[in-house]
């Protein structure tokens, strides 16, 4: 999965191994950003070497040739991966960049669900909010932490078959906030929920459509960056739910 995020599906087999061999082993971001950026360069090579072979190509080959070379594609997974790996990137200061402020739960609740409620309704589900009045104030940025929620409810959209609802939710937790988002969808497998907020990771590519594979360890770096803790519980079949801690404003 990490292969096609990068784009590396265009180098042949031995330069793609040691290529990733030297991806996983690398603990800085910035180096794994340089690394896709290099190898973006090494595919734009194959790219323009594909479209001389098409230029001079008899029409007989011109079919298959185009098929091989897969010219659309790499163009497209160069765009993502790099978009992809300078935004991870930019949440690495995301602490100093923090616009904290006392904000109430329900409304930091009802706000994400009014931006996602109209992809719920053409997706046939019901997203709703269950949250009492007298919770403690959460100190945030608040458009962070909506995003974090907005990230979560699109995965819930995402594998939730019509007729199903999200539903979001916060209690008191020991001088936390727990939220949680709550679907009835497809669930995950059991031996994926630890490794979901890892980067780039994907749960059975077959069913992800076209994510990066961030989405889920960028809500993991913000909910940190707020001193808090993310988790996934989830039962495959049955539905999955996510919740994330925020300490109380007046601890």
């Amino acid at each position: 999965m990490v292969v096609a995020t990068l784009g590396l599906d265009g180098l042949d087999a031995d330069r793609r191994d040691v290529v990733l061999s030297h991806v996983e082993r690398l603990p800085d971001l910035h180096e794994r950003v340089r690394l896709g950026l290099l190898h973006a360069h090494e595919l734009r090579l194959v790219h323009r070497e594909a479209e001389v072979r098409v230029r001079h190509a008899r029409p007989v080959e011109l079919r298959k040739i185009l098929v091989l070379a897969g010219i659309g594609r790499v163009r497209h997974r160069q765009g993502v991966a790099r978009a992809a790996v300078e935004r991870l990137a930019e949440m690495e200061d995301l602490v100093a960049l923090l616009d904290l402020e006392p904000v109430a739960v329900y409304d930091l609740l009802n706000s994400a669900s009014k931006r996602m409620q109209l992809q719920a309704e053409r997706a046939g589900l019901t997203l709703r909010v269950e949250c009492v009045d007298d919770l403690p104030r959460v100190r945030i940025d608040s458009q962070r932490l909506e995003q974090v929620l907005v990230n979560l409810i699109h995965n819930a959209v995402k594998f939730t078959r019509p007729g199903g609802e999200v539903v979001l939710l916060a209690g008191s937790d020991y001088g936390f906030v727990r939220f949680a988002v709550r679907d009835s969808g497809v669930g995950i497998p059991a031996d994926e929920v630890a490794r979901i907020f890892e980067r780039f990771y994907r749960v059975d590519k077959s069913r992800t459509g076209s994510g990066t594979g961030l989405g889920l360890s960028i809500a993991k770096h913000i909910v940190e960056a707020h001193a808090g803790k993310i988790w996934a519980e989830s039962m495959e079949g049955e539905g999955s739910t996510f919740f994330f801690t925020i300490p109380s404003a007046n601890v």
